[in-house]
């Protein structure tokens, strides 16, 4: 797949992640909150550059098996390993969380 043939917009995530797996590097975000029913969800988001313009896809809202990093971790691990993505890591320029506990 060549980056001239991705179009504008993604039509859906799995053309998002079909995107990014070709591509030489992405920057990793992650940011979590907490809905009203105490359940902790993460938003797995890359950054990637397409024809020189930047690009935000949204890959997954996941919920980590706990709030702690190594349960954060997990879901990242996770979100990745369903779009068939192991080597994501391989990929990743940059990494970017809220931090917040």
């Amino acid at each position: 797949m060549s980056m001239s043939s991705t179009g504008d917009t993604y039509l859906n995530d799995k053309a998002c992640v079909e995107f990014i797996s070709q591509i030489a590097g992405c920057i990793t975000y992650c940011d979590g909150s907490t809905d009203n029913s105490t359940s902790e969800k993460e938003v797995i988001m890359v950054s990637v550059l397409d024809d020189f313009q930047p690009k935000v896809c949204y890959i997954k809202l996941v919920e980590p098996p706990n709030t702690k990093a190594d349960g954060t971790v997990a879901a990242i691990d996770a979100a990745f390993d369903e779009f068939e993505m192991p080597d994501y890591k391989n990929k990743t320029i940059g990494f970017c969380s809220d931090g917040a506990s």
